[in-house]
C-alpha cells in the first residue's frame, strides 16, 4: 500500500520472549521511543500476548506518522492536542485520500473500521496513563472532551494524552514543555509469559434446573433469550443486539461462513452491532450497522447509547469472529433439541411481530421485543433490566433464590461452558464456541473451522446418546 511512514517497528528477542520496539523520526533526530519500550515490557509482564503488544505499538506508530507527516508544523499544547487527536481519529475512520485520488498528507490511509479506530484511541489512552504514572509526564485535564469521531455521531469521549519535555531521546510529543514535578521511576519487571488461567465452572447455573427455568417463563421472547444464553453461550448484551434477520435457517450457514456446512439447526448470527456489514439481507454491501441504523431508522446502535440514562443501552465486549470480513460469528448449539425449540419460538415471535402496530414495527430492526400486549412498550426493543426482572421472577417460581451463589443471568453462559466441558470438547474448541478473544486462539494456523466445530459437537452429542 502506498504511503509514507515516520516509524519503524523492530522485533527484538530477549531471554524472556520478544518485544516490538518503535523507532520514530522527529524534527531534530530519530530514535527509539523509550516510553513505548517501557510500556510493552510492562504489559508483557501483565500477560499481554506478542500480538497485543504489536497492535499497541502500531497504534502509537500511526499517531507519530500523523504528527510528523500530516501536521508537521503543529505545536501541540494542552488546549490543542484534543483537536489534533480528533483529526487523527477522523482520518483513520474516513481515510485520507480525497475523491480525486490526491492525499495532501501523503499517508494514503484507507478507511478503517470503527472498532479499529476505537482500538487506536484506547491504545493511546493506555500510553498516556502509563507514562503519566511512571515518568511523571503532564497529562491533559481529565475533564477535557473531544467530539466523537464517528460520522453523524454526537457522542463525546474523554481523552487523556501525554505531554513531555524530555529530549534525551525522541519522547512522545516531547517538544511540548509541560511536565509535572519529577518523581523516582519504579522498576518495571522483566517480560513474562501469560499464566494459564484456571478453568472454573463454579458460577454455572444448575444444569438440572435449566428446563424448569425456561418452562416457567411465560414470555416467548424471554424463553428464547434463556435458551440462547444457556445452550448457545452469548452474553445477554450480545443477544440484545440481534436484528430480526440474524436468525436464519441452518441451510444458510455456508453463505455467511464459507468453511461451514448446511445444518438442520437454526443459524443465530452474532454480528458486531456497530461495524458489521451484514445488515438486513444476505446481499452484503460496504454499509456497516451504524450507518444502516442511521439511514434506515435514524437511531444509534445499542452500544453507542449512553451507558447511564438510556435503558436501551446494550454493550458489546468484543469477540473472536468466525468471519472477519463481515465481523460475524455464530451460536454453536450445545443441545440440538433446545436449538429446535428456539426455532419454533422464533416462528411464534414472527407471528407476534405481525400484531405490532406498523409504525412501531418499522421503527427498529431488533429481534427481541417487548411481547406483552398489555404493555405500552409492546413491539419496542426489550430492555436489559426487563430480562433481569423476568429472570428473578422465573427463579422464584421454581424455588431458587436469584443472584445467590450460581443463580444469575450470566450463570447461564457459565452453564453453557460447563456443558461443553461435559461433552468432552478440547479447550481450544470451547474457546471458539464461546468466542473468547485469547492469545491461545489467535494463531491463524491453528484456527478451527466452523464446520469442524459443529461436526465435533454433533459427534460428541451422538457419543453421549443425544439425538
Amino acid at each position: 500500500m502506498r504511503g509514507d511512514r515516520s516509524h519503524v517497528i523492530a522485533i527484538v528477542k530477549t531471554r524472556d520472549g520478544t518485544l516490538p520496539l518503535l523507532f520514530v523520526d522527529g524534527p531534530a533526530r530519530g530514535g527509539i521511543m523509550r516510553e513505548q519500550v517501557a510500556l510493552v515490557r510492562h504489559i508483557a509482564g501483565q500477560g499481554y500476548s506478542p500480538s497485543q503488544q504489536m497492535k499497541l505499538t502500531e497504534s502509537i506508530g500511526r499517531f507519530c506518522d500523523w504528527m510528523q507527516l500530516a501536521e508537521p508544523g503543529t505545536v501541540p499544547t494542552p488546549e490543542t492536542l484534543p483537536v489534533i487527536l480528533r483529526r487523527f481519529l477522523v482520518a483513520r475512520y474516513e481515510g485520507t485520500v480525497q475523491r480525486d485520488g490526491f492525499d495532501p498528507t501523503g499517508l494514503f490511509w484507507k478507511p478503517a473500521k470503527a472498532q479499529t479506530v476505537e482500538m487506536d484511541r484506547r491504545h493511546l489512552n493506555k500510553l498516556s496513563d502509563f507514562v503519566a504514572r511512571e515518568f511523571g509526564y503532564f497529562p491533559l485535564n481529565p475533564d477535557t472532551r473531544i467530539e466523537g469521531y464517528h460520522q453523524g455521531r454526537e457522542a463525546v469521549r474523554e481523552v487523556e494524552m501525554v505531554l513531555s519535555s524530555r529530549r534525551q531521546q525522541l519522547d512522545f510529543l516531547g517538544h511540548v514543555a509541560h511536565k509535572r514535578a519529577p518523581r523516582p521511576l519504579r522498576a518495571i519487571g522483566p517480560v513474562s509469559h501469560r499464566r494459564p488461567q484456571r478453568e472454573d465452572d463454579g458460577h454455572a447455573f444448575p444444569l438440572e434446573r435449566l428446563g424448569d427455568l425456561i418452562a416457567n417463563e411465560p414470555s416467548v421472547v424471554k424463553r428464547m433469550i434463556f435458551i440462547e444464553l444457556a445452550f448457545g453461550g452469548p452474553r445477554i448484551s450480545e443477544a440484545l443486539n440481534h436484528f430480526v434477520t440474524d436468525v436464519l435457517p441452518g441451510t444458510h450457514r455456508p453463505k455467511l461462513f464459507p468453511d461451514d456446512q448446511p445444518s438442520d439447526l437454526p443459524l443465530v448470527v452474532l454480528a458486531d452491532p456497530v461495524a458489521s456489514v451484514f445488515t438486513d439481507t444476505l446481499q452484503f454491501s460496504t454499509e456497516d450497522r451504524r450507518q444502516y441504523l442511521r439511514r434506515r431508522f435514524d437511531m444509534l446502535p445499542r452500544p453507542d447509547r449512553p451507558r447511564r440514562g438510556d435503558p436501551l443501552h446494550a454493550g458489546w465486549k468484543g469477540m473472536l469472529y468466525d468471519n472477519t470480513n463481515l465481523l460475524v460469528s455464530q451460536v454453536y448449539w450445545s443441545h440440538p433439541e433446545w436449538a429446535r425449540t428456539y426455532w419454533r419460538l422464533y416462528s411464534e415471535l414472527l407471528e407476534i411481530r405481525r400484531s405490532v402496530p406498523k409504525g412501531v414495527r418499522e421503527s427498529h430492526p431488533y429481534l427481541y421485543i417487548n411481547d406483552s400486549l398489555r404493555r405500552p412498550e409492546f413491539g419496542q426493543p426489550i430492555k436489559i433490566h426487563a430480562i433481569e426482572k423476568a429472570f428473578v421472577r422465573a427463579c422464584e417460581r421454581i424455588g431458587l433464590e436469584p443472584y445467590r451463589g450460581k443463580v444469575s443471568l450470566h450463570g447461564l453462559r457459565h452453564a453453557y461452558k460447563r456443558q461443553l466441558r461435559m461433552l468432552g470438547l478440547k479447550s481450544s474448541t470451547r474457546q471458539r464456541c464461546m468466542h473468547h478473544v485469547s492469545p491461545d486462539s489467535q494463531d491463524i494456523y491453528d484456527k478451527a473451522a466452523a464446520a469442524d466445530i459443529n461436526a465435533a459437537l454433533q459427534a460428541v452429542r451422538g457419543a453421549n446418546g443425544q439425538p
